[in-house]
């Protein structure tokens, strides 16, 4: 999982996944690519928008993060060391969201069509936060965030499936405008009710949520949880065999021998299913986290899970954890899943 103060990268194997995914999660899935989600991070918002920075004396003393396909769990707990309150402005960024990959590498969405799309909750020291939210758009290179809040499609994650949503309330010309521009693709498919149009958006989403908090000396406990946007594709011929695919999970040979053995390649009977956490953001605090837990929960003993990691123990049948000390987070976590489809 974790390169410096962890040690070197070695594979870790273990059976698992969720048992609520199914195919039809397939089709609700075609809008979005690039899952993820990332670590509190100190942040000043400027008139470019919200940039990281160090957070000075405020140190991570502990984090004990929680990952599943279904839920991700984070408790942190925060040292001011000196005498005096300080106030931050704490920042929890989304990996950008690029729009238009969904039909190459197709996601689930939480919520789609909600500003909050992640169910995204916050509560300090016990007590819910309720956070502000920057949302920033960006099409080849150039920010576009004005004109997509003008046409009312910027804050919130569009469901092109959604034939009453705002993808399809648009003004004709707006339309036009967009797909004449290259923000809206206009594609027909069947999803079982005959050949319709749907409007794809084509821009990457960069989503920041963000709330000022006073750190008094001593220690602070920050939680938050929210449901993550996970890649997810057909378990395929040939996919354990792309070295750029595999490396970032750690798949090595035994693992490949156990995929290759419980299912077949040949046919459509398995899913892979991908969450990405952002860790490095974590590194913005004073010195490193002082203790660092991971529980990956593969939720179903059948299922098949791989990332990188040392020290990795089973707690239980669908739970593995490691426990870092002085950790200093110079990667980010690529966690696979692989797991039957329901009947």
């Amino acid at each position: 999982m974790m390169d410096g103060a962890c040690g070197p990268r070695l594979p870790f194997r273990g059976d698992d996944m969720t048992s609520w995914f199914a195919r039809g999660s397939l089709v609700a899935a075609l809008a979005l690519a690039g899952p993820a989600a990332a670590n509190d991070s100190s942040a000043a918002l400027g008139a470019g928008g919200l940039t990281l920075i160090e957070a000075g004396d405020i140190v991570m003393a502990e984090e004990d993060l929680y990952i599943s396909p279904a839920e991700i769990r984070v408790h942190y707990v925060f040292d001011n060391p000196t005498a005096a309150p300080i106030e931050k402005l704490v920042a929890f960024p989304l990996p950008a969201i690029d729009l238009g990959a969904g039909d190459a590498q197709p996601v689930t969405l939480p919520a789609p069509g909600q500003a909050n799309f992640i169910d995204f909750t916050v509560a300090v020291a016990g007590r819910p936060v309720v956070p502000a939210v920057e949302y920033r758009a960006v099409f080849k290179g150039a920010e576009v965030t004005g004109r997509l809040k003008a046409a009312g499609l910027l804050d919130l994650v569009p469901d092109l499936l959604d034939r009453s949503g705002p993808l399809y309330r648009l003004a004709p010309a707006t339309r036009d405008d967009l797909i004449a521009a290259g923000l809206l693709a206009a594609e027909t498919f069947d999803v079982g009710q005959g050949l319709q149009t749907f409007y794809v958006p084509q821009w990457t989403l960069r989503t920041t949520y963000y709330w000022p908090q006073v750190f008094p000396p001593g220690r602070l406990e920050v939680e938050h949880r929210y449901r993550p946007v996970v890649g997810m594709s057909f378990l395929y011929e040939g996919m354990l065999d792309e070295k750029e695919f595999i490396a970032p999970f750690c798949v090595d040979a035994g693992t490949r021998a156990s995929i290759l053995k419980r299912f077949k390649l040949d046919e459509v009977e398995a899913g892979v299913w991908i969450v990405d956490y952002v860790l490095s953001s974590g590194a913005n605090w004073a010195g490193p986290i002082g203790r660092f837990r991971l529980t990956v929960d593969k939720v179903r003993p059948d299922a098949i899970v791989s990332f990188c990691g040392t020290g990795v123990k089973k707690t239980s049948p669908t739970t593995f954890t490691l426990d870092y000390r002085d950790f200093e987070p110079a990667e980010d976590l690529a966690i696979l899943f692989i797991q039957a489809f329901e009947p």
